[in-house]
């Protein structure tokens, strides 16, 4: 959708131009170098991939005499796969170097009156249990990609986060890591839920999309409680895309320590197709993660992903994959 991508463009520029600046750049910024190395495995087709990245995680605050303005959050790797099937559709070939960006956008916080927030730039969609956490680089996942086509993408949004509840609506222009896919292509996608600091969160998510003439629209209801250490997730999605309805679920339980230096987690996962040839299909996994903290530097994890049954009869299998990621 070329409209949308000029109006963000547009907007950026023109609040840019009018908001006032800090005294200096690197006033209220926090910047980290981030590298990550890991390593997949597909037990039952016996291949072995790899997946490396390198890249600067940057967040800034912008702050004027009225106070703060601004929040920009920037996100840029170089990332290296090799033998990755299936792989995202950015890298040209199972073997593939790609300048990707994570996130990166800014955040305009201090618009007169009741107004909301305005933000603009690459923007992880707002939608589902995916939008409280960052998994950014991580093993775990809420199948953002499965529900939206994407999990980040170039557009415009609007937020605000109150004392009892929030909520966040993207137009975006469906490119993914480009700006736009060339064509008329779009995602709309919004969350409105109570706020995400109580120990019970509910949370409502609503999208329509259209990627390269494939329609796709989607409701999902989430429920976060956690309890002392342990926490319980629920995601129950419904949609179509294109002529196929679709049915997603996903369970999850996870725990940590007092020191929150060791994290596991454990997902259910259940996805349901109903298509227009009249067949029913339906798949189950069942995931299990790690993570280990030895310092504020070091994250090392592991994942075992299991297929209970897969779509059309197709073979299952167990993936196993680690990961080791330093920041400083």
């Amino acid at each position: 959708m070329h409209c949308v991508k000029h109006a963000f463009l547009m907007l950026l520029s023109c609040i840019a131009f009018t908001s006032p600046v800090s005294a200096k750049w690197d006033d209220n910024l926090r910047l980290a170098l981030d590298f990550s190395s890991r390593t997949l495995h597909k037990f039952e087709m016996s291949e072995t991939a790899y997946i490396h990245a390198a890249g600067i995680d940057s967040h800034k605050v912008f702050t004027g005499k009225s106070g703060d303005w601004a929040t920009f959050t920037g996100q840029v790797y170089l990332a290296r796969i090799d033998n990755l099937t299936p792989r995202p559709g950015f890298f040209k070939d199972e073997h593939d170097w790609e300048l990707t960006y994570r996130i990166f956008n800014i955040n305009f916080t201090s618009l007169p009156g009741n107004l909301p927030n305005i933000k603009v730039g690459h923007i992880e969609l707002p939608y589902g249990i995916e939008h409280t956490i960052d998994t950014n680089g991580t093993f775990r996942d809420y199948n953002l990609a499965r529900n939206l086509g994407a999990k980040a993408d170039w557009g415009v949004g609007i937020n605000k986060q109150y004392e009892n509840w929030e909520y966040e609506f993207t137009l975006t222009t469906g490119g993914g890591q480009s700006l736009d896919r060339g064509d008329d292509s779009y995602i709309a996608a919004g969350r409105i839920a109570t706020n995400r600091d109580r120990n019970l969160i509910l949370g409502l998510s609503l999208s329509q999309a259209d990627l390269s003439g494939l329609e796709r629209e989607r409701a999902t209801i989430d429920v976060q409680y956690f309890r002392g250490l342990w926490a319980t997730f629920i995601e129950l999605s419904t949609g179509s895309k294109g002529t196929t309805d679709q049915f997603d679920g996903l369970l999850e339980v996870n725990w940590r320590t007092p020191r929150e230096n060791w994290f596991i987690y454990s997902q259910l996962l259940y996805f349901s197709e109903d298509r227009a040839s009249g067949s029913n299909q339906d798949s189950t996994k069942l995931i299990t993660g790690i993570r280990y903290f030895p310092n504020n530097k070091w994250d090392l994890s592991a994942n075992l992903n299991h297929d209970i049954d897969q779509f059309d009869g197709a073979q299952e299998d167990t993936r196993f994959g680690v990961q080791a990621r330093y920041r400083f």
